[in-house]
C-alpha cells in the first residue's frame, strides 16, 4: 500500500507540471483544392483553403464557439466563406451535415468572423474545414495572402497553447504552420 501511495503521488506530482498549453495543440494545414473541379457557380469556385485541427490530451471537456480569421494582403471588399467539419473517416465533402457555419466578412477590420451555430465539443483532435467562394478576379489576391488566427476568440486552453505562436493559413503551398 506504501508503494501504491508513492507512485500515486508522483502521477499527481507529474501530472501537475504540465500546463493548459502542454495539454492542447493546434495546427493549420494551408490546402488549396478546388471542390467543383468540373464546374464553376456564376464565375466563382468553391476553394478548400485549409485545415485547421484542434487536439487535446486532457480529458476536461473544451467547447469552442467561434474562430476569427484575420486576412494578411491586398484589402478584400467581400469575402464568402463557410467552415466545415468531418464526422467520419471518410474524405471531406462540403455537405450540409458537415457544415459548422458560414462566416461573416468584415471589410473594415480585414477579417473572417466565424460564429458557430451552437458550441462545438473539441474531441481528442477535431478538424475544421475552411472552403472559400472564390471569383476569377479574387483568387490571385487570396494566393498572394494569408490568414491568421486571433488567439483572444479561443478558449482559454487554445489560447494558452498559441500564445506565443503566429497562427498563419497561407493560401499558397507552404509547410504547415504547427504549434504544440
Amino acid at each position: 500500500m506504501k508503494y501504491l501511495s508513492i507512485i500515486l503521488t508522483l502521477l499527481v506530482a507529474s501530472a501537475t507540471l504540465y500546463s493548459a498549453a502542454d495539454m492542447c495543440s493546434l495546427c493549420l494545414e494551408p490546402i488549396w483544392r478546388y471542390l467543383d473541379e468540373s464546374e464553376k457557380h456564376f464565375a466563382d469556385r468553391w476553394v478548400l483553403v485549409g485545415g485547421i485541427t484542434f487536439k487535446k490530451k486532457c480529458i476536461e471537456p473544451i467547447k469552442i464557439s467561434k474562430i476569427h480569421l484575420r486576412w494578411h494582403g491586398e484589402p478584400l471588399e467581400e469575402l464568402h466563406a463557410s467552415l466545415y467539419t468531418n464526422n467520419s473517416d471518410d474524405a471531406f465533402l462540403p455537405i450540409e451535415a458537415n457544415l459548422v457555419c458560414d462566416g461573416k466578412w468584415n471589410k473594415v477590420k480585414q477579417k473572417l468572423i466565424l460564429h458557430f451555430q451552437k458550441p462545438y465539443k473539441i474531441g481528442l483532435e477535431t478538424t475544421f474545414y475552411l472552403v472559400l467562394t472564390v471569383p476569377d478576379k479574387l483568387e490571385p489576391l487570396l494566393r498572394q495572402g494569408s490568414f491568421s488566427i486571433e488567439p483572444q476568440c479561443l478558449p482559454e486552453p487554445l489560447r494558452q497553447a498559441s500564445a506565443h505562436a503566429s497562427l498563419s493559413l497561407a493560401a499558397i503551398n507552404t509547410p504547415s504552420s504547427i504549434i504544440h
